[in-house]
């Protein structure tokens, strides 16, 4: 039966980086703008060597820290600007972060919850390897977190608290929305019990902080507090601020995302979520009545409800890549049930679950066939769009990018990077040259009838007929002016790319 459970086990991984590898193997990438924003900032980083701060954040003012840039850096390298080959390094991240978990599982629970969570987690993450972004970093590290946490409680080793207190500055470097909450509620509850103890002395280990933060402090200082004065309006009244918040629908909304927004299972028909989020609790509840893992379950809900309840700060909405990084943890928890009273009960639970989610991986590789190449985030069409401008007899073109919402990083970057790979042809992006070409994106979704003809003949000043025009069937359109000298001279609205100031 053991044997049998480990090669159960070891299938059902394999299954899964199958599906996660599923697009790379089709050459393909999603290429939404966050992740093509990224892949700008490499740019930047190989220009500067050294940035302080990486992606914009939902807040005005604040940014994520580099890390999650540097860590996927070297691949960048490697590929030379490739997204495939950054790709690839998402895969193994992947299971560089199934291993830290079946390890952290094993630890806190038994070889049986190890099994389980790898095997429930490795199929979850398996949906978004295509897509993975700065979020992704702190879904990585949240489980490391909790399990320093947990194992300086078991043993008032200092070398656990300096390793919880780093790890929380790398979650905050990832996703600041997270990783502060935690960082407030962790903070509180171990400087309270180290008061009370006679360990005075690990409260230093706090300022360990500092050094995953170190970034942060020096852009502060190099901008007069930029940052600082960011947290301050986000968190202070405004003066005159004529808004009424309804406070008891944003209770609402917290218990709403708290119970039956863990994505157990995808999709979501019928309340699937919800239904497992009650028996998640019943669980739970008979965890506690056996007096099972008391502390390990009271420091999840301390942190777990603890963020919903810091969430109250933000008077806006809670976005999902706020929610996602903590899944795996949630997930984590629900496979040691697995250790309860009714095992049998559990795993037949679990089963349901695992075979849901199973079925809706093998739909979504089937339902990629009409994604792959055709969608306009598809890394494999943007990069066919660019060779398309590139085929051209000329030697050398300008060239202008229009999407409806403007800052159009995809076509910018799969454009440049085909500049890399098209050493005999020289491409200049906002200038105007005898050939210049004008990638056009479809327009917006809601707003059909939005039409760039007044950004081209306004603001970039082109009023001509184009020579040629190909349009793609979702909507891209390239279109080719030969230009006069005197026309190629008449000046532009630069404005028309914000570069990476909404990053």
């Amino acid at each position: 039966m053991s044997k049998f459970i480990k090669v159960l086990f070891f299938a059902s991984i394999f299954l899964s980086l199958f599906f996660a590898s599923w697009f790379i193997l089709n050459g393909d990438l999603s290429f939404s703008s966050d992740i093509a924003r990224d892949f700008l900032l490499f740019g930047e980083i190989t220009e500067k060597k050294i940035v302080l701060i990486g992606p914009k954040s939902s807040v005005m003012g604040l940014f994520h820290g580099p890390l999650w840039l540097y860590l996927n850096y070297p691949a960048y390298l490697i590929g030379n600007g490739n997204p495939l080959v950054v790709g690839v390094w998402w895969i193994i991240l992947d299971v560089v972060f199934l291993v830290s978990i079946f390890v952290i599982s094993k630890k806190l629970f038994d070889i049986t919850t190890a099994y389980l969570a790898t095997a429930l987690i490795a199929l979850y993450t398996s949906f978004h390897t295509a897509t993975f972004f700065n979020p992704i970093g702190a879904m990585f590290t949240i489980p490391i977190f909790f399990f320093t946490f947990i194992r300086y409680l078991q043993t008032g080793k200092p070398k656990y608290l300096i390793a919880h207190v780093f790890t929380l500055g790398l979650v905050i470097q990832f996703e600041m929305a997270i990783g502060i909450p935690l960082t407030i509620l962790s903070f509180l509850y171990l400087f309270i019990r180290i008061i009370k103890s006679t360990n005075k002395r690990h409260l230093l280990s706090f300022f360990v902080l500092l050094i995953p933060l170190s970034n942060y402090i020096l852009f502060d200082l190099r901008h007069d507090f930029l940052l600082t004065n960011a947290v301050f309006r986000y968190i202070s009244p405004q003066s005159g601020d004529s808004v009424t918040y309804n406070y008891l629908y944003m209770l609402y909304d917290r218990i709403r995302l708290m119970i039956s927004q863990v994505e157990f299972v995808r999709p979501d028909p019928n309340f699937r979520n919800f239904i497992v989020s009650i028996i998640f609790v019943a669980f739970l509840a008979l965890q506690f009545r056996h007096n099972k893992y008391k502390q390990i379950y009271l420091s999840f809900l301390y942190f777990y409800i603890g963020f919903f309840i810091l969430t109250f700060i933000n008077k806006g909405p809670i976005l999902y890549f706020y929610l996602i990084p903590q899944f795996p943890l949630v997930f984590l928890i629900f496979a040691s049930f697995v250790t309860s009273k009714y095992k049998k009960l559990f795993i037949a639970i679990f089963a349901v679950v695992y075979l849901l989610n199973l079925q809706t991986a093998v739909s979504d590789m089937q339902a990629s066939q009409k994604v792959r190449g055709i969608n306009e985030s598809s890394w494999k069409f943007l990069n066919q769009m660019s060779q398309k401008v590139y085929s051209g007899n000329e030697k050398e073109f300008g060239y202008f990018v229009y999407t409806p919402d403007i800052i159009g990083y995809g076509p910018k970057y799969a454009l440049l990077y085909q500049q890399k790979v098209s050493k005999d042809k020289k491409a200049n992006y906002l200038t105007k040259k005898k050939i210049t070409y004008i990638v056009v994106a479809p327009p917006a979704r809601d707003n059909p009838y939005l039409s760039y003809k007044w950004w081209k003949e306004e603001r970039i000043k082109i009023t001509k007929v184009p020579v040629s025009t190909y349009k793609f069937p979702n909507g891209y359109l390239i279109e080719k002016y030969e230009l006069s000298d005197e026309e190629t001279k008449v000046d532009f609205d630069r404005s028309v790319d914000p570069g990476l100031s909404f990053r």
